[in-house]
């Protein structure tokens, strides 16, 4: 009897420890992580930096943009934290910590897990960044015949119009296509690895997902 209540009670104790262990495991150093992430990828002038869990479920449509404004703040990006992988203590060259980071404040989804807030407005980090600029230099160099107005024209990667229909939109005709890739983020020393990627069609009927800049002319 004696050892059957002394069970019990170790029993109890053990749920009661797993409930308050398996809690807290549940965002376990992802704070940490977030929060240094969130504090490190500001952009603009100083200001208080705060990493808010969001509930992330599938079924959730409360964008980071929600969830900051509801706390009087405003959005600059957003993280997914994913779980740890447990490795020992001398294992190495094996993944354990991983995040995505999103440059968007708008994903209704799961994730991210994570919203970046601050008390100010802060810019979001510009997924054109210089892809304007590729494309203006590669539709002039690649324009046939000797001269003529160039336009590199930015075209919806989801919508269902060509580059003949977007530069016809504009009163041009097009004459190529392009996609460019998001750039790799290489060290200023680094060397022999990939970094710019663009894709030539030399078409502008496609439809799909490139291309993202349509070469048009007067």
């Amino acid at each position: 009897m004696m050892k059957s209540k002394y069970t019990s009670v170790i029993l109890i104790a053990f749920v009661v420890v797993l409930h308050f262990v398996g809690h807290a495991q549940s965002f376990n150093y992802k704070d940490e992580i977030a929060q240094g992430t969130c504090t490190s990828i500001l952009t603009g002038g100083p200001d208080h930096v705060y990493a808010v869990r969001r509930s992330c479920n599938y079924g959730s449509k409360e964008t980071c943009d929600a969830v900051c404004s509801k706390l009087g703040k405003h959005c600059y990006n957003a993280v997914n934290v994913y779980p740890e992988v447990m490795i020992g203590n001398t294992e190495t060259g094996k993944e354990s910590l991983h995040a995505y980071k999103y440059n968007s404040c708008t994903n209704p989804g799961c994730g991210p897990n994570y919203c970046c807030c601050a008390i100010n407005k802060h810019p979001l980090p510009n997924p054109n960044a210089f892809k304007d600029e590729i494309a203006q230099a590669t539709c002039t160099a690649i324009l046939p015949g000797a001269h003529g107005h160039v336009y590199a024209v930015r075209r919806n990667c989801s919508g269902k119009d060509t580059c003949d229909d977007v530069c016809s939109n504009i009163s041009k005709s097009c004459f190529n296509a392009l996609h460019l890739y998001n750039s790799a983020t290489l060290d200023n020393t680094e060397t022999g690895k990939e970094g710019l990627h663009t894709y030539r069609y030399n078409s502008c009927k496609n439809t799909g997902c490139g291309p993202n800049f349509c070469c048009c002319r007067k």
